[in-house]
């Protein structure tokens, strides 16, 4: 192979120009190939964790609540309690950090996360054992009828007793159905807007952010 062509094309002022032209065209390329990988990030640990330092602090919301997922020795995974992502966060003050477990409730105000220590307890206070749940589940399956009802059907909290929720729902007349509370997702009844959906035998919150979209 004559390795000389690249030396006498280089000779040429156009052909020099050429070559500059065509590597600035690549790094553009390589820009626009970043962006896209960074706009396709979803909940994966793996990928989030290696988020940029500017990308990972357009995640936090002022006054919005965060749940722990999973509590490190610097950090902790969290979870937006409005959109459903999940991100690595290390930017949490060791004095968080020592209050926090797995399930902690984190408010992020004025530039910090703080405990959100009354809305954790009542989140704990809310849990129920699995046979609990699972009895409960099917009791409201067979009295309510549930699964007589469109899988696309759309539920909103109308009113939240001390055991029950009530949800109402539209077909050619608004419906209601009456929930046990430990069947209805903890955080759903701090947003008056939440929108439930029920899928695999469960509540499940609508991510408020694709709210408008349904």
């Amino acid at each position: 192979m004559n390795l000389n062509i690249f030396d006498n094309r280089l000779d040429n002022k156009k052909d020099e120009n050429f070559l500059t032209s065509f590597l600035e065209n690549v790094s553009d390329c390589l820009k626009i190939v970043n962006e896209k990988v960074f706009n396709k990030l979803d909940n994966n640990k793996d990928v989030l964790n290696k988020l940029p330092e500017k990308k990972v602090s357009e995640l936090k919301e002022e006054g919005t609540l965060y749940q722990v997922v999973e509590l490190l020795p610097d950090g902790a995974y969290i979870q937006n309690i409005n959109t459903n992502k999940v991100y690595l966060e290390k930017d949490i003050s060791k004095d968080t950090l020592n209050k926090a477990i797995n399930d902690t409730i984190l408010r992020y105000k004025n530039g910090q996360y703080i405990v959100e220590e009354e809305l954790t307890q009542k989140f704990f206070d809310n849990l129920v054992d699995i046979k609990e749940y699972k009895n409960l589940q099917q009791e409201f399956i067979k009295s309510s009828n549930i699964l007589e009802n469109d899988a696309n059907t759309l539920y909103k909290i109308k009113e939240y007793q001390k055991d029950y929720t009530i949800l109402s729902y539209d077909t050619k007349i608004e419906k209601t159905l009456k929930v046990p509370n430990s069947l209805i997702p903890f955080f759903a009844k701090y947003y008056s807007d939440s929108i439930l959906v029920f899928k695999d035998g469960e509540f499940k919150r609508k991510a408020k952010y694709l709210q408008e979209n349904l």
